[in-house]
């Protein structure tokens, strides 16, 4: 045993310093994960690319036909040169325009999406984080009480006063307060590990969680209620339908890619006797029969697919509504029953064990139940505010989602 803490030790001296990270700032380094920056980064690329989409759809034709002229006034030189312009008849820079906007919104509503999704994970990573930690301190505190009730116990063995069977319940017990100990430095290391990916930070040194969580205000439940129907402004329902509405204007400009063009020129020609002649040209391309009926089905099976998927996501985010709220009513009344009624109740048991044990009448088998009874009221207790901290988040940030209004932040209120 004594290797083992010594080995620890020097594990500790020997690991880089931790990486203090509050929540905030946590929930800010979100925005350095490759997958984030590069949607944005793909949305700053079509908006600077789109600016250059022209108003007119067709390019200017030149054609020059160089030659030789035959005839009863003699051979020579001829050329003929001709400029034209087509415009498209079915509004094709119009709706080419429609369409790149609307895929400029899906990408814009993507980043929304990936931001809050992104937001939620960080934040449940810090908060596991910051129960790890202070389990962890709890059982090495529960450590250093069990080490002296083994003292006690050990020296009223040696003198009689106890049975060697209560020093062996002190010692094992003793030992699973240091192996509790073991363990939560463990999860401390595995969920510090998981917030870093999540925050995009290097895997040395590990963050740390510090300060406090925010504290949300909350809409009063009949609010919620209506939040509820409004699910599809979600950022990920909003993505789904904003693809559907990409895919009718992509159908409209496929349908104006094809749809029938005029064409207007002109045409200078010089024959072999040297005289000039200038002709007005017009042309038409009638959509007589292909006017891209093949590609029209493909984006019209896309926009179906696009509604279908925008309805559900608006189905399952008013689900994720409601349950957020579930979440937060439940985690609430579980914490405060163990807070104000089962963890007063082990303390005072304990407090009274240990006087009693103090003065002969108690075991030190009851001490240890009392104490371990204590334990495990105080991890459920934290688990349990750790659960309602997160559920209030969750709900917070949905509802941030849904209003477009700031995080909160653990300076104050929202």
């Amino acid at each position: 045993m004594r290797i083992f803490r010594h080995a620890l030790l020097a594990t500790l001296l020997l690991a880089p310093p931790a990486h203090a990270l509050d929540f905030d700032a946590a929930i800010g380094l979100t925005s350095h994960l490759p997958q984030l920056q590069a949607a944005q980064k793909a949305l700053q690329i079509r908006t600077d690319l789109d600016r250059a989409l022209p108003a007119v759809s067709g390019n200017p034709e030149a054609m020059l036909g160089p030659g030789i002229g035959f005839g009863p006034s003699g051979t020579g030189p001829a050329v003929q040169l001709m400029l034209a312009q087509s415009w498209n008849l079915g509004n094709l820079g119009q709706t080419r325009e429609d369409a790149a906007r609307a895929e400029r919104a899906v990408l814009l509503a993507d980043v929304r999406a990936r931001q809050l999704r992104l937001k939620l994970d960080a934040a449940h990573a810090w908060l596991q984080v910051a129960e790890a930690q202070k389990l962890l301190q709890a059982a090495q505190a529960e450590q250093g009480l069990a080490a002296a009730l083994q003292a006690v116990t050990q020296k009223a063995a040696q003198h009689g006063a106890l049975t060697a069977a209560d020093a062996a319940e002190a010692r094992a017990f003793t030992g699973e307060a240091e192996l509790r100990a073991v363990f939560y430095e463990g999860e401390v290391h595995d969920r510090a590990a998981e917030l870093a990916r999540q925050c995009a930070l290097p895997p040395d040194p590990l963050p740390q969680a510090t300060g406090q969580p925010p504290q949300v205000t909350l809409p009063d439940p009949a609010q919620w209620q209506q939040l509820v129907a409004q699910s599809a402004a979600l950022p990920e329902a909003r993505t789904r339908q904003l693809q559907a509405d990409a895919e009718r204007a992509r159908m409209a400009e496929t349908r104006a890619m094809h749809a029938s063009t005029l064409q207007l020129g002109g045409l200078l020609q010089r024959d072999a006797a040297g005289d000039m002649q200038a002709l007005a040209t017009v042309g038409i391309r009638w959509a007589a029969f292909d006017s891209g009926q093949r590609a029209t089905a493909v984006a019209s099976e896309q926009a179906a697919r696009a509604e279908g998927e925008a309805a559900q996501a608006s189905h399952e985010g008013a689900h994720a509504l409601a349950m957020a709220w579930h979440e937060v009513a439940h985690s609430r009344e579980r914490e405060a029953v163990l807070r104000l009624k089962i963890v007063p109740a082990v303390e005072e048991l304990v407090r009274l064990r240990e006087e009693a044990f103090a003065r002969g009448a108690a075991t030190v088998f009851e001490v240890l139940r009392a104490r371990r009874d204590r334990s495990e009221a105080n991890r459920r207790l934290t688990e349990a505010e750790t659960d309602r901290r997160w559920a209030e988040i969750k709900a917070w940030l949905l509802h941030a989602a849904l209003t477009e209004r700031a995080e909160p932040s653990s300076g104050g209120q929202p």
